[in-house]
C-alpha cells in the first residue's frame, strides 16, 4: 500500500509540474505575441504623445499670457469693498 501511495504522490507531483511548465510556456508565447503586435505601434504612439505635449505646452503658454494681461488691481479693490459690505451688514441678517 505504501508503494502505491508513493507512486501516486510521484505521479501527482509530475502532473502538477507538467501543468506548470505548460502554463509557463503558454504565458511566454502570449507575452511574445503581444510584444510583437505592439512593437509596430510604439513609434506612432510615441510621436502622438510628443505632439500632444507640444500642444499642451502651447495652450499653457496662451493661458499664462491671457492671465498676465488681466488687470486684477481694480478687481481686488472691488472685492475688498464687497467684503467690507458683507461684514457691515452680516449682523442684520
Amino acid at each position: 500500500m505504501t508503494d502505491l501511495l508513493t507512486e501516486l504522490g510521484t505521479l501527482l507531483v509530475t502532473e502538477v509540474r507538467s501543468s506548470i511548465d505548460n502554463g509557463q510556456k503558454s504565458f511566454n508565447e502570449l507575452s511574445f505575441r503581444i510584444q510583437n503586435e505592439v512593437q509596430d505601434v510604439i513609434p506612432f504612439l510615441r510621436e502622438k504623445i510628443r505632439l500632444t505635449g507640444h500642444e499642451l505646452a502651447n495652450i499653457s503658454d496662451s493661458l499664462t499670457s491671457a492671465l498676465d494681461s488681466v488687470r486684477l488691481d481694480s478687481t481686488r479693490s472691488n472685492i475688498d469693498r464687497f467684503n467690507e459690505t458683507i461684514y457691515e451688514y452680516e449682523p442684520m441678517r
